[in-house]
């Protein structure tokens, strides 16, 4: 593996954000790459250490191994992550590809040397000119990491899914579940130190139950601070409205304070629903409007308001639950 050389002339085009110090660019990289430059000269380039990526040999000892590693199919994947939890597996767990503990060493040490590389091209770009050369020597080894990252990633897939059918069903829809486990994954990656001995598998699964937890956590919270329903199956008509009018009281603080931020970004119609469905627009009316009484007022049928309504709520409860989890995680 090796990185070409390429002319470092003077050639340049100037461009500047807010959050960081101005910087100008050879005039040969692409606005994409100008972007990616961007994130990567903000900060630093985080690796797990190793005495061998100091050595004069170490990109060839690292790379050169008799260790071939191909990319694994991630066919079964999108199969099993939306069954339902009590699918029984059969034989095919045992046909998900898997690295052997040689592979692993070798993926992980590919992966952390490519970012101490990533790291030593980011503090070699001085000043405010980001030269051909030098951004393209940055841009390959951000590429080179994020290759053997979702390579890692590929080959452990099947651990989030076997963590998740271990637990019990709860507050946390299933699918909801798989992403905070992969989410985790990609930390345990970036996190992992491979020369301490153990395997990446024993270091992960305690890191996505860990996850796994949190988020059971956060739903739960937020669940008792936010009980109301807004799912097709609960608003189906206007018995079902009048019904939860009761629990809506409990949250309409918080709704009123998103709404009259706009904090959920919520579209003119979203906004005029959600206004006239929590009686936002008249703060002294003793019971609110009822589904079909928001469409008389707004031009639209009950039906569509019901489907309004819950794509409001839904971004709504997403803002909230952010929100939550952003002061839980402090």
């Amino acid at each position: 593996m090796t990185t070409a050389t390429l002319p470092d002339d003077a050639a340049t085009a100037s461009e500047s954000t807010p959050s960081a110090r101005p910087l100008r660019f050879h005039a040969a990289l692409s606005a994409a790459e100008r972007a990616t430059l961007r994130e990567l000269l903000a900060g630093p380039y985080e690796y797990m250490e190793d005495a061998l990526y100091d050595e004069p040999d170490a990109e060839e000892r690292i790379f050169d191994a008799d260790v071939p590693i191909g990319r694994p199919s991630t066919a079964w994947y999108g199969q099993l992550a939306y069954e339902p939890r009590d699918t029984p597996r059969g034989s095919r767990a045992e046909k998900l590809p898997l690295l052997t503990p040689a592979e692993e060493k070798v993926a992980f040490l590919r992966f952390n040397y490519c970012r101490y590389r990533a790291e030593r091209a980011r503090l070699a770009i001085e000043g405010t000119h980001v030269g051909l050369r030098k951004g393209r020597e940055l841009l390959h080894w951000h590429r080179q990491s994020h290759h053997w990252r979702e390579l890692i990633a590929e080959y452990n897939l099947g651990l989030v899914l076997a963590m998740a059918r271990r637990l019990p069903s709860g507050h946390v829809d299933y699918p909801e579940m798989i992403s905070e486990g992969n989410m985790a994954l990609l930390r345990g990656i970036d996190k992992f130190r491979v020369d301490k001995g153990f395997k990446f598998s024993t270091y992960a699964c305690r890191a996505i139950l860990k996850a796994f937890s949190r988020t059971g956590i956060k739903a739960s919270k937020i669940k008792s601070l936010f009980p109301v329903g807004f799912e097709p199956d609960y608003e189906r008509s206007n018995h079902s409205a009048e019904k939860n009018a009761a629990e809506e009281r409990a949250c309409v603080e918080e709704v009123r304070r998103i709404y009259e931020d706009n904090a959920a970004d919520l579209s003119e119609i979203e906004l005029s629903v959600v206004e006239k469905r929590f009686s936002f627009d008249d703060p002294d009316r003793e019971k609110n409007l009822t589904l079909q009484q928001v469409g008389k007022m707004v031009g639209l049928t009950k039906e569509r308001v019901r489907q309004i309504q819950i794509g409001a709520m839904a971004k709504i409860r997403e803002t909230l639950e952010e929100e939550y989890l952003e002061v839980g995680l402090r």
